[in-house]
């Protein structure tokens, strides 16, 4: 086909084609934006709880040594009409109700606006509140976002979240926490209490937490370091890293990596594709329970690691260069005592090496 012909008949889809494939950006000249801010103090008197409820733009609640709940609200209209953004914004505010114990924060339009008015005006615009909330110390969250990133800071009871797009970081929390993200990665710091995850799509770091930890990703990596705790972890498609885990640990991955280093509990770790590795493992009544379907093992132990050794390969090599009083050894098996031999360590891979040695002192 010459090239004048396929321009004659690209030429009646380009519109289509410029439209669809270019959707509008926040600098789009057809935008036009509305914004107003507001600052407002609420009395905390009898308030236990906070709830912010389908939020749309960035929340951030920091706890402070204070009687009061004080608002920093920035609103913010887009519509392709300027008047059309004007009006939404109008009726916009940030409604501050009190439920018992607990405050609930959350969009509400005029009610003397008739509600199918005021519904065909929001469904063509775009609303974005970004929300700056100093708080009570001691007062509890719960928070569901649907588009925006979240911080919450410096909080002495419990904090549930739920977030459709946006990153959550919560740094120095007393209590617990229960996350629910579906498009963003998480940032967790200084926990002192139990913690629990569930994440479709973003990486997960947490970093010294004094309880239990369980995490559930769909697609991204999952990385602990100094759990107080037990750690049960599973990605169906991501790395695992565990550092520094006092309790027991269990990691499943689908398709990638595992990293154990300085585990002190029982470990479970298991992959169906993807490599195991395991540094420092051979603390007293240590137990090690490794399997790979198709991917390398290797354990590093510490001098004084005391085990009875089984290591099971199909189709992989055994690499074992540890002081062994061996029981029974093969191309594919190998058992043995090492130092008095209490715990069980147990290695299984279908495709993959297992190779198992001392650390360097």
């Amino acid at each position: 086909m010459r090239s004048s012909e396929l321009r004659w008949i690209l030429a009646p889809l380009l519109p289509v084609i410029l439209l669809v494939g270019m959707p509008a950006g926040p600098e789009d000249a057809l935008a036009k934006e509305v914004k107003r801010g507001e600052i407002r103090e609420i009395t905390a008197e009898g308030v236990k709880g906070l709830v912010v409820e389908n939020m749309s733009g960035y929340l951030e609640v920091r706890g402070e040594e204070r009687a009061d709940i004080q608002l920093e609200i920035q609103y913010r209209v887009r519509s392709r009409k300027a008047e059309r953004a004007e009006r939404a914004l109008s009726l916009l505010t940030l409604a501050a109700v009190r439920d018992g114990e607990w405050l609930r924060l959350g969009p509400r339009y005029d009610s003397e606006v008739p509600a199918g008015r005021v519904e065909e005006l929001i469904r063509r615009v775009s609303v974005r509140i970004d929300i700056l909330a100093l708080v009570p110390e001691d007062i509890a969250l719960e928070a569901s976002v649907s588009s925006g990133d979240l911080k919450v800071l410096d909080l002495a009871r419990g904090v549930q979240i739920t977030t459709t797009s946006g990153d959550v970081e919560a740094s120095r929390i007393e209590g617990y926490c229960d996350l629910s993200l579906t498009s963003g990665d998480l940032f967790i710091e200084d926990l002192t209490g139990d913690l629990t995850v569930h994440s479709t799509s973003g990486d997960v770091e947490l970093r010294r937490v004094g309880g239990d930890v369980r995490v559930h990703s769909i697609s991204g990596d999952v990385r602990a370091e100094k759990v107080g705790g037990g750690l049960n972890a599973q990605s169906n498609s991501g790395d695992l890293a565990a550092i520094g885990i006092e309790g027991d640990v269990t990691l499943a991955s689908n398709s990638g990596s595992v990293l154990v280093e300085d585990a002190q509990g029982l470990l479970r770790a298991n992959t169906s594709n993807g490599d195991i590795t395991v540094l420092g493992a051979g603390h007293p009544g240590q137990a090690l329970h490794l399997a790979s379907s198709s991917g390398e093992i290797e354990v590093y132990l510490r001098q004084e690691a005391s085990f009875y050794i089984d290591l099971n390969t199909t189709l992989g090599g055994i690499r074992c260069r540890l002081p062994l009083s061996i029981e029974d050894v093969s191309r594919r098996h190998l058992a043995g005592r090492m130092g008095g031999g209490e715990s069980p360590l147990h290695v299984v891979t279908a495709s993959g090496d297992i190779r198992i040695e001392l650390m360097e002192e």
